[in-house]
């Protein structure tokens, strides 16, 4: 898998929502960071924050397609700001590239959820 993935290591987990949980916890979100998500996704992406007593805050999805809009992204963006996990819903792409820039220039960590997409 690490090489169709072009990945040097994988981590396994029982499913979905623990891997968010795993994800949130190696990134060191805690109790008050701002995880930022979209508004159309499954309701494990907002409770694995909320496992771990972050905020999730829901970032509007476009209107043509359910993926996070990076306009609204970039206005939901606070100090508390910890990660976001853009979902590529469908096997459709989060325009991951703008979502990487637009987080990297603030030192945000991303966290793709893919389950949705693998492999498209």
């Amino acid at each position: 898998m690490t090489e169709y993935l072009g990945v040097r290591n994988i981590v396994a987990a029982t499913g979905g929502s623990d891997a968010l949980l795993l994800s949130l916890l190696a990134a060191g979100v805690r109790s008050d960071d701002e995880v930022l998500i979209p508004n159309r996704t499954w309701v494990a992406t907002a409770h694995a924050a909320l496992t771990i007593g972050a905020n999730p805050v829901f970032v509007e999805s476009e209107v043509v397609s359910p993926i996070i809009s990076s306009q609204d992204l970039k206005r939901k963006i606070t100090s508390n700001t910890k990660v976001v996990i853009p979902v590529h819903m469908n096997g459709r792409d989060a325009h991951i590239d703008e979502v990487l820039e637009i987080c990297y220039e603030r030192e945000i960590t991303v966290i793709e959820n893919a389950a949705q997409t693998l492999g498209s």
